[in-house]
């Protein structure tokens, strides 16, 4: 075989390879995909403390990503230590206000659906109301921790 067919080959093999790979999809790969600011979310299902707290966490995010008109995953960006500011179009008042709105929001929802009983739900409630932001937000961060040691109690 000479060396311009084997050339002619592989090119076709190339233009074919490539050809399938579009085909397939790659002109999407790593392509981010965020949800809009006032979607719904699918909250996860089941009972228990963890499931419990995520529904709750999610959905005071959801609420206060859509008052802000941002979508969550920036609005969790913005909550960092290091360097959040940088995803901040709103002041600060305005979200740790918000924050606090959606947080005591979202265990009113949690009472109403059964995952907290009234006295938890109003603890709950109060701790969203009184506590430094940065604090719940550090704990919501540490919450496989915390269940942690939840767990070692007998």
């Amino acid at each position: 075989m000479s060396a311009r067919v084997v050339m002619a080959g592989l090119a076709a093999a190339a233009v074919l390879l490539l050809a399938v790979e579009l085909a397939l999809g790659a002109r999407d790969y790593g392509e981010l995909h965020l949800g809009a600011p006032c979607a719904q979310t699918a909250l996860p299902p089941g009972g228990g403390l963890d499931p419990t707290v995520q529904r709750i966490v999610i959905g005071a995010l959801d609420h206060a990503s859509c008052r802000l008109g941002t979508t969550r995953e920036r609005l969790l960006l913005s909550l960092s230590p290091n360097g959040g500011s940088r995803f901040k179009d709103w002041n600060g008042a305005d979200e740790e206000r918000l924050l606090r709105d959606s947080l005591v929001s979202s265990i009113d929802d949690a009472e109403q659906r059964g995952d907290l009983n009234g006295v938890e739900a109003r603890i709950l409630r109060e701790l969203a109301q009184r506590a430094p932001v940065q604090l719940v937000v550090q704990a919501a961060g540490h919450i496989d921790d915390l269940l942690g040691l939840a767990n070692l109690i007998p």
